[in-house]
């Protein structure tokens, strides 16, 4: 029989040490002879690793991500819109909201992992719908999803009452307020005048 100087009574025990320690076991043969046996487990720190904290960016936009130094190689997954996965600093591109997860692999071998949050940013831009006027007549344009306006005709305003007197494609450009930008356009038609 064996017993662990932890109380266990079996040959092989599972341990799960949170600092160094010597574990010490008694072996008893058919006879009644002991002899015991020392082995000690060494604790191997984990690397630290951080990814940063979550932020945003603009849809189109590149970014830089970074973790922190202390390992012998990292790992950024996924890899799809990255310049350089397996390097501590890698240019992102996402078309859209991602997590991005970086391990870190310390001298020992041991790993850590960590997460940054990149939201990306696509204002909805919209210029109202397609419509059609009669020759002389205005017609209100209704934009939205920004808080800076600017419409190809030059009007900076949400809202812009126009008169074309041909049919005309007016092209709206959104800011807000993280400074992306977006484009919409609305297709005015105008009809002749009976005659």
């Amino acid at each position: 029989n064996y017993i662990w100087n932890i109380g266990l009574v079996d040959d092989s025990i599972y341990v799960v040490p949170i600092s160094d320690t010597m574990y010490i076991v008694t072996g008893t043969d058919t006879n009644g002879c002991s002899n015991a046996d020392t082995v000690n487990v060494s604790i191997i720190p984990i690397p630290v690793v951080d990814a940063g904290i979550d932020f945003s960016i603009c849809r189109g936009d590149t970014t830089t991500l970074t973790a922190t130094l202390g390992s012998v190689s990292y790992s950024w997954i996924p890899v799809g819109d990255l310049s350089n996965p397996n390097n501590i600093t890698t240019l992102a591109w996402p078309k859209d909201t991602t997590l991005y997860k970086v391990i870190a692999t310390g001298a020992n071998g041991c790993t850590a992992m960590d997460s940054v949050y990149v939201n990306v940013v696509w204002p909805p831009a919209f210029a109202g719908l397609d419509d059609s006027i009669c020759f002389g007549d205005s017609i209100l344009l209704i934009g939205s999803g920004g808080v800076i306006y600017s419409w190809s005709n030059g009007s900076t305003n949400d809202s812009v009452y126009v008169k074309p007197n041909v049919s005309t494609l007016f092209v709206l450009s959104v800011t807000d307020t993280l400074g992306c930008k977006a484009t919409d356009d609305v297709f005015i038609r105008v009809d002749d005048l009976p005659v």
